[in-house]
């Protein structure tokens, strides 16, 4: 949504409908009805009644107190108790723990309580952090990693081949100087162009968007 556009602008756009009803959702009710973060706990051998009673009651200890405003708004355990699922073969050996969080968390925010809410699991057992929101984090966290090997990469791609081409110190030099002119002015015009059609930019495509910048320029110089 646009509360964390500036943090991690979304692919999808806030006008969707999934969006606005999720939107909606939160003005007759106290938290959203859509939980993009979830804490996975397994146990293969099975949880036991205490154990099960501990994770509801983690949930519980979660949704209220002084902290609940600052952290989780809501905490939904659902558990595989006596194959209540559809197509379960298993009893009592998965507890899901869906998150709930108030519009201005950020989603960085909500992974690091969701960490958190998962380290207070019992021991012994397994416990992770899933969902779409976390999911699309890590995928922020590979492109940010990745990028400076791609840029690299590029750069040497276009220096190799329009050296190769030109047999010409000269011609990749003054391609990679008007990429590299290019790419700045890119990198703060359509920021401001998002800003001024109120939108965000998706961190997703920054890739996309040094592939294309250099690319195109590329073409031209050439």
């Amino acid at each position: 949504g646009s509360g964390e556009a500036l943090e991690l602008g979304g692919l999808i756009p806030d006008d969707s409908p999934a969006i606005q009803a999720g939107e909606r959702s939160q003005q007759p009710f106290s938290v959203p009805l859509t939980a993009d973060t979830a804490v996975v706990e397994r146990a293969p051998a099975g949880f036991s009644q205490a154990e099960q009673e501990a994770i509801v009651q983690r949930a519980v200890d979660s949704s209220s107190g002084e902290q609940a405003e600052e952290a989780v708004r809501f905490a939904l355990p659902i558990l595989n108790t006596r194959e209540l699922f559809p197509g379960s073969e298993e009893d009592g050996t998965t507890a899901v723990t869906h998150l709930f969080f108030l519009p201005d968390v950020s989603l960085t925010s909500r992974v690091e309580l969701a960490r958190e809410y998962r380290d207070q699991a019992g021991d012994g057992n397994y416990a992770g952090v899933t969902g779409p929101g976390p999911a699309r984090l890590a995928q922020f966290e590979e492109i940010e990693n990745a990028l400076p090997l791609v840029e690299l990469g590029t750069v040497l791609a276009i220096a190799l081949v329009v050296g190769l081409t030109f047999r010409s110190f000269g011609a990749p030099l003054l391609t990679l100087v008007a990429s590299g002119i290019a790419f700045l002015v890119a990198g703060g015009a359509i920021p401001w162009v998002a800003e001024q059609l109120g939108a965000g930019i998706p961190q997703e495509v920054e890739p996309l968007v040094v592939a294309l910048t250099l690319g195109i320029v590329t073409d031209y110089t050439i």
